[in-house]
């Protein structure tokens, strides 16, 4: 049986520039999700946090628009992707994401095929009312409704019922992902770090660390965290870090060599762009992510914000943000053969 050590920040509130602070935690679907499909896959998974201490999941991430259904934000980061690099330079936004109704674009989709409309067409259609709401900030529904062949085929009246849908699946899916988190055993009774010895630490296939906020807090400057980092690096273990995870790594010194341990890895992690736009209206963090582990050496790969993006550069997998879970969980079951697929 495959194991791997999930390390789970325990933190609850992170300090802003300037003062103050905000409330925050793991990330919940980057904690629920992976967990999930590990243990579906027959995977082992020990929980550890840096003090023993269960961690939380931060609160704005338990809101039901980051918990759309996967086929619907599969087919819209598809959708994206035809897009996203504009020649004009204009940018997709959580904004874009989260409260422009794109994210029932799949459904609108399936209702033209359903009306015989042909496949590429309606995708077509789609994408251009998508790239029409992205554009002029305009919701999705009135992009299609100001589309004459669209809505001849799917109403208005009917699009705003699919979009309805989307919510009310996604209003329950949290509230699942919630009450798991909330009753999982072994997330809230976790051992302490510092309790494992060299050689358990070692008897794990691979390392897991998810994001949120919280990451940027406990795991990136502490001893416990650089030391299986260390062990894992040192046999070429899986090293697999989602979102803010990656801040774990800032927690390693130097080789023998004198150069960073992580020095040259190409990286995925939560951008300075997706920074700003995630906590828009509050004072950021006292520093970014991205910008500091371009500064220990890393070889940052960017993907469009909010898109699904894993990089694996030898024994170190790393994802950008949260519309990776899933992809990221199943890149870790690959590696470690559990999945069919690439496992280089």
């Amino acid at each position: 049986m495959r194991r791997i050590l999930m390390i789970v920040s325990s933190a609850r509130e992170i300090q802003l520039e300037g003062g103050g602070t905000l409330a925050t935690g793991y990330w919940s679907d980057e904690v629920y999700t992976p967990l999930r499909l590990f243990r579906a896959a027959g995977v082992e998974v020990r929980i550890c946090t840096v003090d023993g201490r269960p961690g939380i999941a931060d609160p704005f991430s338990l809101e039901p628009r980051f918990h759309y259904p996967d086929a619907d934000r599969d087919f819209l980061a598809a959708i994206v992707r035809s897009f996203a690099d504009d020649a004009e330079g204009i940018r997709f936004t959580l904004h874009h994401y989260t409260e422009l109704d794109l994210i029932v674009s799949r459904r609108i989709y399936e209702a033209l095929t359903y009306a015989d409309v042909e496949h590429g067409l309606a995708r077509a259609n789609v994408e251009a009312a998508a790239k029409e709401s992205w554009k002029h900030d305009i919701g999705f529904l009135e992009a299609l409704a100001a589309r004459p062949k669209v809505s001849a085929l799917v109403p208005p009246a009917q699009a705003q019922l699919l979009a309805d849908k989307v919510k009310r699946e996604s209003e329950e899916i949290a509230r699942v992902c919630e009450h798991a988190l909330t009753h999982d055993r072994a997330l809230n009774s976790p051992y302490e770090l510092a309790s494992l010895s060299d050689d358990e630490i070692l008897s794990f296939d691979a390392v897991f660390i998810p994001g949120g906020h919280g990451a940027m807090v406990d795991l990136a400057d502490n001893r416990d965290v650089e030391r299986v980092l260390r062990l894992a690096h040192s046999r070429r273990h899986l090293i697999a870090l989602l979102c803010h995870g990656p801040a774990a790594l800032l927690s390693v010194g130097d080789g023998p060599d004198g150069g960073w341990v992580f020095d040259g890895y190409r990286v995925a992690a939560f951008s300075n762009e997706e920074e700003d736009q995630a906590i828009a209206g509050l004072k950021r963090p006292g520093w970014f992510l991205e910008s500091e582990l371009k500064n220990r050496g890393v070889v940052y790969d960017e993907a469009p914000a909010w898109v699904s993006h894993v990089v694996v550069d030898r024994h170190l997998l790393t994802a950008q943000n949260q519309m990776s879970d899933e992809a990221c969980a199943q890149a870790v079951l690959r590696k470690l053969g559990v999945l069919q697929g690439n496992a280089a």
